[in-house]
């Protein structure tokens, strides 16, 4: 499941991976990349590859759109 969240000047993209496999998932939002605020399992760094976006089993990833 993943959605674009909107408000004021701010947009993120929120993923939830309900299934026990890794997804590489590529996503087209105007933006090449994302700054991560929260996942259950990676550790915020770099800006996000939106073209290559790994999500691990049961994460729940949430990034601003940069």
């Amino acid at each position: 499941l993943a959605f674009l969240r909107s408000c004021n000047e701010q947009t993120c993209l929120v993923v939830l991976n309900m299934s026990g496999r890794t997804h590489t998932l590529s996503f087209d939002v105007g933006s090449p990349t994302a700054r991560q605020i929260f996942s259950s399992h990676a550790w915020p760094g770099n800006p996000d590859d939106l073209s290559q976006l790994q999500i691990a089993p049961f994460e729940i990833y949430i990034a601003e759109i940069v």
